[in-house]
């Protein structure tokens, strides 16, 4: 007798990208005051435009004495969205070597995301020839939808007769 069986299943569809930003002439763009930015070029992940807003002073008196980064939603959205993000330096190979943990579900929206609060780079292997580079890495969430999935056919078979 055979038995009916559906299937389905609820998919969470993600969209990933990485980007690099290389800042070059350091201890020039250090002279920024403490609160101030600059931005890199945008670019794109989910359908969606993003740049990273880069303050070499952190972006306010707490943060005054280690670089920050923000991600920042760059395109106008009619919602908030939900997406996973990591910052991290890269050493001369463009290996990571000081990462940030992914943030878990974080609400982005036209205003700045979370800060992060690096490293002070002075002195720090991760400052060669007066350049560094920080790469992020996210993950917008899409579309949660359910799907009907094939099942897989079993077949019974008899016990053989083993004597």
């Amino acid at each position: 007798m055979a038995n009916n069986i559906t299937s389905s299943a609820i998919v969470a569809e993600v969209v990933s990208g990485s980007h690099v930003v290389k800042i070059d002439g350091y201890s020039r763009v250090k002279l920024m005051e403490n609160g101030k930015y600059v931005s890199s070029v945008p670019f794109s992940v989910g359908g969606h435009s993003w740049f990273i807003k880069y303050y070499p002073n952190g972006n306010n008196t707490d943060s005054k004495d280690y670089l920050s980064v923000f991600l920042t939603l760059g395109s106008a959205c009619a919602m908030a969205m939900k997406a996973n993000f990591s910052f991290a330096l890269l050493d001369k190979n463009a290996n990571r070597t000081l990462y940030t943990p992914s943030r878990e579900k974080v609400q982005i929206s036209a205003t700045p995301s979370s800060s992060r609060k690096l490293i002070k780079l002075e002195g720090s292997v991760h400052l060669m020839d007066d350049s560094f580079s920080i790469k992020i890495d996210v993950t917008v969430m899409k579309d949660i939808c359910s799907k009907e999935t094939t099942q897989q056919q079993f077949v019974v078979v008899p016990p053989g007769d083993l004597h």
